[in-house]
Protein backbone atom coordinates (compact mmCIF):
# COMPACT_ATOMS: atom_id res chain seq x y z
CA UNK A 1 0.00 0.00 0.00
CA UNK A 2 1.10 3.43 -0.74
CA UNK A 3 0.72 6.63 0.52
CA UNK A 4 -2.77 7.44 -1.71
CA UNK A 5 -4.23 4.30 -0.41
CA UNK A 6 -3.23 5.61 3.23
CA UNK A 7 -5.30 8.93 1.93
CA UNK A 8 -8.45 7.15 0.46
CA UNK A 9 -8.86 4.69 3.89
CA UNK A 10 -8.68 7.87 5.91
CA UNK A 11 -10.85 9.74 3.84
CA UNK A 12 -13.45 6.25 4.19
CA UNK A 13 -12.56 6.76 7.94
CA UNK A 14 -13.90 10.39 7.92
CA UNK A 15 -17.56 9.70 6.26
CA UNK A 16 -17.80 6.77 8.89
CA UNK A 17 -17.59 9.17 11.32
CA UNK A 18 -19.56 12.00 9.88
CA UNK A 19 -22.95 9.10 9.58
CA UNK A 20 -24.11 9.98 13.60
CA UNK A 21 -25.74 6.14 13.43
CA UNK A 22 -22.11 4.52 12.96
CA UNK A 23 -20.81 5.64 16.02
CA UNK A 24 -21.06 2.71 17.83
CA UNK A 25 -21.00 0.03 15.13
CA UNK A 26 -18.83 -2.40 13.27
CA UNK A 27 -18.74 0.31 10.06
CA UNK A 28 -16.28 2.46 12.59
CA UNK A 29 -14.67 -0.39 13.99
CA UNK A 30 -13.78 -1.74 10.73
CA UNK A 31 -12.94 1.53 9.25
CA UNK A 32 -10.15 2.55 12.07
CA UNK A 33 -8.75 -1.60 11.44
CA UNK A 34 -8.26 -0.39 7.30
CA UNK A 35 -6.83 2.90 8.44
CA UNK A 36 -4.46 0.95 10.48
CA UNK A 37 -3.64 -1.80 7.82
CA UNK A 38 -2.71 1.16 5.71
CA UNK A 39 -1.03 3.11 7.44
CA UNK A 40 1.45 0.47 8.96
CA UNK A 41 2.03 -1.34 5.54
CA UNK A 42 3.25 2.16 4.10
CA UNK A 43 5.24 2.62 7.48
CA UNK A 44 6.88 -0.96 6.62
CA UNK A 45 7.32 0.00 3.36
CA UNK A 46 8.87 3.61 3.93
CA UNK A 47 11.34 1.94 6.54
CA UNK A 48 12.41 -1.04 3.67
CA UNK A 49 13.09 2.02 1.36
CA UNK A 50 15.02 3.59 3.96
CA UNK A 51 17.63 1.17 4.91
CA UNK A 52 18.01 -0.27 1.06
CA UNK A 53 21.65 -0.51 0.35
Amino acid sequence: MGLDDCARETRGLAAVVADPDASYDARLTAACGRVEAAVESWSSWSARCRNAP
